[in-house]
C-alpha cells in the first residue's frame, strides 16, 4: 500500500474523539494505481458508540467497546465518492441540529 500522509485533530466535549484523515489521490485510476483514502476515528475517552457492520451475505455484526474505527478506500473514484458522501452527511447533520434548536 502506498504511503498516505494523514493529519489529526482531537475534539473534546463530554467525550474526547480524535479524527485522523488523509489521501494520496488522485493516482490516475482504480485501486491498482495506489490511491488510498483513510478516515480513522478514535475514542480518547468517554465516547458512547457502537460499530455496526453488514457483510455482503447480509450478516450484521454490532461491536461494542470500540476503541478505533478505520476506513480505507482504494482508488480515485472511491476517494471522490467518499468525499461527496461526507459532505452530504455534514450538511444533513448541520441542518438537523439547527432545526432541533428552534
Amino acid at each position: 500500500m502506498n504511503r498516505v500522509e494523514t493529519l489529526s485533530k482531537t475534539f473534546t466535549g463530554a467525550n474526547t474523539l480524535k479524527v485522523v484523515a488523509g489521501t494520496n489521490t488522485p493516482q490516475g485510476g482504480d485501486a491498482g494505481h495506489g490511491g488510498v483514502t483513510v478516515l480513522e476515528l478514535r475514542d480518547e475517552g468517554g465516547t458512547c458508540w457502537h460499530l455496526v457492520v453488514e457483510d455482503n451475505a447480509g450478516f450484521i455484526k454490532r461491536i461494542s467497546d470500540v476503541k478505533t474505527i478505520r476506513l480505507e478506500l482504494f482508488g480515485d473514484s472511491e476517494a471522490a465518492t467518499f468525499i461527496g458522501a461526507l459532505k452530504f452527511a455534514l450538511k444533513v447533520f448541520e441542518l438537523q441540529r439547527e432545526s432541533g434548536n428552534e
